[in-house]
């Protein structure tokens, strides 16, 4: 032996990864907006698929999710096997499985989230078994079953063989009229795809295609612009009365529903979840979130063509004054709002608006999350005389506090302060 046969052979992508970091890849993985997946829709049949069938064992990486230290595989409680790092490649989700993440047993429940935010429950089918005497001829068994016996690969197999039986009928259910030897080399002549070229190449050389022989799975190239997503935010309405009507007139809606808005060769597009939305469509849910986003400026109002506004691109923030009208110039409330989460908040120190802080007192008490704009406009009990709205967009954050820009005037709190920054009484 050599001394280079001698070599130890390099330790290659032997490292571990948790349970956790798995869980978090295939997330990644599947929200990665470079995805062929044209929905979230989409994407989450992908992550269903992938979950729902597990790869074959040699793409299976084992993981231990038990308290116990899983001696016959050498892997600690909440971690996976050695090698498992190359989970964590770009394409590891899909070249292989993590046990417990995108691999369960056959029947093992597990859950998913859909695109509406709602958890569902799904039963795994695990992988394809080996069944004595059907399977003895396979040296791999993998796929689906046909009525859930023989392999599909080994049923279409005989089916592919069976066209090229001699003793076949003229004209039968094989769908072959004679047996003969093909005239280019290569093939038995007697595969449907073979008689097909054999005939199309005649009828080439002779100058006349058929019309039934013109080539139908040509591919054409179509340069097709791809939407430009400009924002992602959380579904929201600009006053008391759209809100009620999105809330209860039309459907029950989520108020925290994730939309995002694109730009597609000048048109302003708005995806729910489901589907794009445009105006041609006369749809209130589209046209309603496009006045809500150009009452916060990021969208241009009317009689210009409405357009996004550069400006703000990348901004969040956006600092709400709320009127009882328009002739009033006493400001109610004063309050911040996360246009991508939806989120309101407020400064208990700064804060002397009893009745407003009493409202958010007793929604966090009995809510998990922080009221959004969706929720406040339907819930708060004097929302319904804030018929104006004043906005003026946080754009700054700078070292030390966040800067309010405003034509008129500027003025700054603390970055913690995404708060009411002045209320009077109601």
């Amino acid at each position: 032996m050599s001394q280079k046969d001698e070599k130890k052979k390099r330790d290659y992508r032997t490292g571990r990864i948790t349970i956790k970091e798995a869980r978090d890849r295939f997330h990644e993985y599947y929200d990665d907006d470079k995805r062929n997946y044209k929905t979230p829709l989409g994407a989450f049949r992908g992550m269903l698929a992938d979950m729902m069938y597990t790869k074959k064992d040699r793409f299976l990486i084992k993981c231990n999710n038990t308290t116990t230290y899983d001696k016959k595989n050498d892997i600690k409680p909440g971690e996976c096997e050695k090698g498992s790092v190359k989970y964590l490649l770009e394409s590891g989700p899909k070249t292989f499985d993590a046990q417990h993440v995108d691999a369960f047993e056959d029947g093992q429940e597990f859950s998913l989230t859909d695109p509406d935010g709602e958890i569902k429950k799904f039963k795994a089918r695990g992988h394809t078994k080996r069944i004595p005497v059907i399977d003895d001829g396979e040296a791999e068994i993998a796929g689906p079953r046909v009525a859930g016996e023989e392999l599909y690969k080994g049923y279409f197999r005989k089916q592919l063989l069976s066209r090229g039986k001699k003793d076949m009928t003229p004209g039968g259910h094989g769908g072959l009229k004679a047996v003969r030897t093909r005239d280019n080399p290569g093939g038995d002549g007697n595969q449907l795809v073979d008689r097909y070229w054999d005939e199309y190449q005649k009828q080439k050389d002779a100058g006349y295609i058929k019309p039934e022989y013109e080539r139908k799975n040509k591919k054409k190239v179509v340069i097709e612009e791809k939407p430009e997503l400009l924002l992602k935010f959380t579904i929201g309405s600009d006053d008391y009365y759209s809100a009620d009507e999105m809330q209860f007139i039309r459907n029950p809606k989520n108020t925290d529903k994730i939309y995002k808005l694109y730009r597609k060769e000048g048109e302003l597009l708005i995806h729910n979840g489901t589907e794009y939305l445009n105006e041609k469509g006369d749809d209130i849910e589209y046209f309603s979130q496009i006045y809500y986003l150009q009452k916060l400026g990021i969208l241009s109002s009317p009689p210009s063509v409405i357009k996004f506004n550069e400006d703000l691109n990348g901004v969040k923030l956006f600092n709400l004054k709320l009127k009882k009208n328009k002739r009033t110039k006493k400001i109610l409330l004063d309050i911040i709002l996360n246009v991508s989460t939806g989120g309101i908040s407020y400064d208990e120190e700064v804060l002397s608006n009893k009745k407003f802080k009493k409202w958010y007192k007793e929604w966090m008490e009995t809510s998990v999350k922080v009221p959004n704009i969706l929720d406040f406009w339907t819930t708060y009990p004097s929302a319904k005389k804030l018929t104006s709205m004043m906005v003026e967009p946080i754009k700054v954050i700078q070292s030390g506090g966040v800067s309010y820009a405003d034509m008129e005037y500027e003025y700054s709190s603390s970055i913690d302060d995404y708060s009411i920054c002045s209320s009077d009484e109601e």
